[in-house]
């Protein structure tokens, strides 16, 4: 290798520092960007910065909506779905009406969401009963609390079941008497007035059901409610059809628990339920069995009122638990006094052999009040003995 004698060759150099070249770079930076804003204010325009084409992104399917609590849809369900039209504060509207769209008096208000106290029957000597409901029998729904079997076993149809009392050397009897709370005066009548034996039915979508079952249950009376079910007359039209038990439509089965759900929440206090109508409805296992699994889970009883034909209704009713029985006869299917006694007699006669389940159901008709109070001023004297209703139920 040669060495330069050059002495300038040898001499070592100094170079530039980095912080000088950072500081040369962000200088030409900051004089670009201010370039390129000023050539934006002299050759630009507003319209430069408006988007010129649009992208249609179509729209995701909504899932659809789940029917009841317990649904494996991503939706939760429309709890006032029936009761408060899309887009209406339901504040403003529950407060003027009841879940079936009838006035509430201002005066009458709402206890627990659902009106159960509101307006009561008035009974004399009991304006202001005690609750007959047992919160150990309940438990929450989306509507409110629903029967259930407490924690220790106990269980509606049982609690809230009126003992029977039967004579020596008799056989028993029963009667219901249905359709009650709709109309006020014969209700009152009925509470006032019928034996303490007789079995009340109270229409579930009655006004006031909390308060007319306190009265009730205050004088003695064991009581049931009623579960309207599609017949082969159904009208949509009519008070509580909305709320029916049904045997097509979208997501019927979950439809029918939720409407079997509201139903029990309209009150408390009764030991079972029967059926109002069903000639549709109750031969029918595949709409029957979820609803009686419901029943046998709320610790009910099932009567069932014998006005249609329903031959498998007793098995299905023992496969799931659920006490049951069916009734011997409607006793004013024809509304005529004279029909009326002679149903009775036949019912009498059913008793005294031994019938399987001797129970009358009648509406509350004035008529029908006045022959059952006619009928069982002496039943001892024809060898019979009033009993409650829930006596006759088996199984369970």
């Amino acid at each position: 290798m040669v060495r330069s004698s050059d002495p300038r060759l040898t001499q070592r150099q100094k170079l530039p520092s980095l912080w000088t070249h950072t500081l040369g770079a962000c200088t030409l930076l900051v004089a670009v960007g201010a370039a390129l804003i000023g050539a934006l204010h002299v050759y630009g325009t507003d319209d430069d910065a408006v988007a010129v084409q649009t992208v249609t992104v179509p729209a995701r399917p909504q899932a659809v909506a789940a029917q009841n609590l317990n649904s494996d849809s991503d939706t939760l369900p429309d709890l006032l779905e029936g009761d408060v039209a899309p887009g209406t504060n339901p504040t403003t509207t529950l407060a003027a009406v009841d879940a079936l769209g009838n006035p509430i008096n201002a005066d009458e208000g709402l206890a627990g969401g659902n009106n159960r106290d509101a307006s009561p029957v008035v009974v004399s000597g009991q304006n202001n009963p005690p609750s007959a409901v047992i919160t150990a029998l309940t438990k929450a729904s989306p509507f409110g609390p629903i029967p259930t079997i407490s924690r220790d076993g106990r269980k509606p149809v049982n609690v809230y079941a009126r003992p029977a009392k039967l004579s020596a050397g008799t056989k028993p009897i029963a009667i219901v008497i249905g359709g009650l709370g709709i109309n006020r005066t014969v209700t009152q009548r009925a509470i006032n007035e019928l034996p303490t034996d007789v079995t009340l039915s109270f229409a579930a979508h009655a006004q006031g059901l909390q308060g007319q079952i306190n009265q009730a249950r205050a004088r003695g009376f064991e009581v049931m409610i009623e579960l309207p079910m599609e017949s082969a007359s159904f009208n949509a039209s009519e008070p509580g059809a909305n709320r029916a038990l049904r045997v097509n439509g979208t997501n019927v089965k979950s439809s029918n628990l939720r409407n079997l759900d509201w139903l029990l929440s309209r009150a408390g206090g009764y030991f079972g339920v029967i059926n109002y109508n069903g000639d549709l409805f109750l031969p029918r296992s595949d709409t029957v069995v979820p609803i009686l699994a419901r029943l046998s889970s709320s610790g009910l009883g099932f009567i069932f009122d014998g006005s249609s034909t329903a031959p498998s209704l007793q098995t299905l009713a023992g496969a799931s638990g659920v006490p049951f029985t069916t009734a011997y006869t409607l006793i004013d299917d024809n509304p005529d006094t004279g029909a009326i006694n002679t149903k009775l007699a036949l019912l009498a006669a059913d008793a005294k052999s031994g019938g399987n389940a001797p129970i009358g159901v009648g509406f509350s008709y004035p008529q029908t009040i006045d022959a059952v109070i006619d009928f069982t001023q002496d039943l001892n004297g024809q060898g019979l003995s009033l009993v409650p209703a829930s006596s006759m139920l088996k199984g369970g």
